[in-house]
């Protein structure tokens, strides 16, 4: 009886910590997949802008989307019937067994006021706006 008593309150346990795995899981991948947008939204401003930076950001961007996609690969695999969140649809190939990766940057993932937000998140943004001093004091 007691071995009973001790077996069930382990599988609830287990049940516990599986449970908080997958909300842990599910709240980085929502995070990574905010991240990759942003850094996708930047890439599509370097390259209308003609910067220089347009190289760093395309590498910033795939090594985000590939983190996203190997964390779905683990999600997947470790928690086989659980649900993840759901990717916006131009993004939904990361999921296919056979990856068929689209080149950067993907068309209908950035609007153009996902690249005015990134645009506002440059450094010096503000102070050219004339917004903030170079001090950083308004």
């Amino acid at each position: 009886m007691a071995r009973e008593f001790a077996d069930e309150h382990q599988d609830l346990a287990d049940d516990y910590y599986d449970v908080a795995d997958v909300v842990a899981l599910t709240d980085e991948i929502a995070r990574d997949i905010a991240a990759f947008g942003g850094s996708h939204a930047q890439l599509v401003l370097a390259i209308r802008d003609g910067a220089d930076s347009t190289a760093k950001r395309l590498e910033e961007a795939e090594a985000r989307l590939k983190e996203l996609a190997n964390l779905r690969d683990h999600f997947r695999l470790h928690y086989p019937q659980a649900s993840m969140p759901a990717l916006p649809a131009a993004l939904e190939f990361i999921d296919e067994p056979r990856r068929n990766w689209k080149a950067l940057p993907i068309e209908g993932l950035t609007t153009d006021d996902d690249v005015e937000e990134a645009r506002k998140s440059l450094p010096g943004y503000r102070m050219l706006r004339g917004e903030e001093a170079p001090n950083g004091k308004a």
